[in-house]
Order: C-alpha cells, then structure tokens, then sequence
C-alpha cells in the first residue's frame, strides 16, 4: 500500500526561467508515486498554452553534479502534472527539481525552470509502504541550496559553521558549442495564386471562397459645406472660421533700377528730361483741317453737279405735222391743268348709223 498521495505545486514563469514553489509536502527516499506536481505555465505573468509542446521534469543535485533521468507530464492548456516516480526518490538529499518544455518536433528545449526541494532519507533505506514514516525514522538533511544573487553561485547550508557558504560553482553551465546546423527541408509545393472569378469572389485553385472581392458600396456622405467669406474677411466653412483670410497681404513696391532712355512714337523717339519727365509734341491738326476742308469742297461740287443734271419743268407741244413728239387732242378730248386727258360722250339718242 503506497502513502497517501500528496501534492506539490508550482508556478513556472517562463519569461524569467524561474519555477515558484507553492507548497511542498514532505517527500521521503524511495517512495513511489506518492507524490505528484502540479505546475502552471505563465508567460509574463499570463497564463500560457503549452498544448502543442512536450513538458517533463528530473532532478539535478548540484552538490554531485548529478540528474536523474525525465520522466514526461500530461499536458492541459497550461499546466502539466506527473507522479514522483521512484526514479525520482531513489537518493535523498536537497536536489533542484527542473521542469522544462521541449519541441516535439526536434527535441530542443525551449525552456527550463527549477527550483530546490527536499527528499528526506529513511532510517536503514526501508520504505515504509502502509504509513508515513515517524519523525525519528527521518534522516534531515538540512536546509535546501539556493544561487546566489550576487555570485550566481550555488550556496549551501554548512552545518559548522550555522550559515550558507558558497561553493565556487556557478548555477549556469558555460555556453555550449554550436550544434551542426540541420538539413534544409524539402521545398514545399508552391502554392495557388488568388484571383478574382467571373462572379466576382476570390478563388484559391478552382475553389471559390465565397469572399467578395469588393465590398458593398457604402452609404452615400453628407453634402460638404461650401466655403464663403465672412464678415471678418475670413473664409468660413460652415459654421468654423478657418482663420484664412479670403484676400492676401499687399505686396511690397517694386525695387527696380532700370533707366528709360526715351519714349519712341512712331518713327520720332523723345528722350526724358532731366527729372525724367517724357514731354510729347502737341499733335498735328493740319492735316485733319486740311482734310476736313477737302472732304467740304468736294461735297459743294458733287451736290452743283447733282444740281446742274435735274431736267427743267418741260411742256408737252401740240402736235402737228411739223411737230414731232407732241400731242394732238382730238374732237371729244380735253386735257386738264394736271395732265388728265377726258372723253366727253355724245348723246347717244342723237346718234345716227
């Protein structure tokens, strides 16, 4: 019959390698699976999923420079547990207890966590299977190492002197050489380039991910503010003055030094005087007086000849067999002052055949 079973736990911080002992029940020399550890994974404090890496835990006796063999722990998100094994009890004495995580993959260790405990001797080696052993029963070893801040040393309990003394070996193994660098794995297959099908989705191969390459259209925004100017000679948009003012800064006066050498009109150049004053000629009237006066004579002799072709009033002769041209008025005729010629009728009753 083995001893009631009893429970270590423990905190395996990983960002600082450090395995935070919670409590430790007594563990005696060469018991078997009467013990098992608990331990939780934490990665800065948070808990952290170790599902997918392999988790186990041995003893190291510094003092020897000795490990047991590993025995693996069952895994559940982030904590592992593991029964002491005998392999674990079999020599007494203040080991470190190491949990560590692994790849499962190629073995690495990716980190380790250790923290002392204490395994009690037995009177005579004999493991008493059907109780706890008695207080006198127990051998003490003495109080457990621990590394040292300073040194980074082991230090451990003297007991002649009552105090911890260093002993000269560092907690930290000298850095291993460089392991041969692994074969390069085969190269995978490539990949299927994306592209967007006929109804518009993405596709990988000939598969469609019923993912839309473009999304939906969005809603419609709201009409901008058009810009004005204010009262203020700010532009406003809206209700906000930009504190732009709409119209700019004068500008500075020109600082020119070029010299006008004179003023040219027509095929005449007139140089500036003295205090740089052009002065141009009064204009020329004659020819526009001399012009208006021939354009007038002109117009006098144009309208005498017009003056000169318009008939006298003419009378029409009578004519005769010397004249020509004329008009003679016959029996029953007659011509007014204003040239109508009239037809008196005879009296028809007085009309003979």
């Amino acid at each position: 019959m083995a001893f009631p079973t009893r429970k270590l736990e423990a905190i395996c911080e990983i960002s600082t390698a450090t395995l935070i002992i919670q409590n430790q029940p007594k563990a005696f020399e060469g018991e078997a699976d009467a013990m098992t550890v608990d331990v939780k994974f934490k990665n800065d404090g948070q808990d952290c999923d170790i599902s997918i890496y392999l988790a186990e835990m041995y003893l190291f006796y510094p003092s020897t420079d000795e490990m047991t063999d590993a025995v693996d722990m069952t895994i559940s998100g982030s904590s592992a547990s593991a029964a002491f094994p005998e392999i674990l009890t079999a020599k007494g004495g203040s080991p470190m207890l190491v949990i560590r995580i692994k790849d499962p993959y190629n073995g690495n260790i990716l980190t380790a966590c250790a923290a002392p405990i204490r395994i009690q001797n037995v009177l005579g080696k004999t493991v008493i299977t059907t109780r706890p052993p008695t207080p006198s029963e127990v051998v003490y070893i003495g109080r457990a190492p621990y590394i040292s801040e300073e040194s980074g040393n082991w230090m451990t309990w003297d007991a002649a002197s009552g105090a911890y003394v260093d002993t000269g070996k560092s907690a930290t193994g000298p850095q291993g050489e460089q392991g041969i660098q692994g074969i390069q794995g085969i190269q995978g297959i490539p990949g299927f380039t994306p592209y967007i099908g006929a109804n518009g989705n993405w596709f990988v191969g000939t598969e469609d991910t019923m993912i839309a390459a473009r999304g939906p259209k969005g809603e419609q925004g709201d009409a901008a503010p058009i810009p004005y100017i204010g009262e203020n000679g700010n532009w406003f948009v809206g209700d906000t003055d930009t504190g732009t003012k709409a119209q700019g800064p004068a500008g500075q006066n020109g600082t020119g030094s070029g010299t006008v050498t004179g003023v040219k009109v027509g095929n005449q150049t007139y140089a500036p005087a003295s205090d740089g004053v052009v002065e141009l000629p009064a204009p020329d009237t004659t020819l526009k007086e001399a012009g208006k006066a021939a354009d007038s004579g002109a117009v006098r002799a144009a309208l005498d000849e017009l003056k000169g072709a318009i008939p006298a009033p003419y009378s029409l002769p009578t004519a005769s067999a010397t004249v020509k041209g004329g008009v003679m008025v016959g029996n029953g005729l007659a011509i007014d002052e204003n040239g109508v010629l009239s037809l008196a009728l005879p009296d028809l009753d007085e009309v003979s055949y």
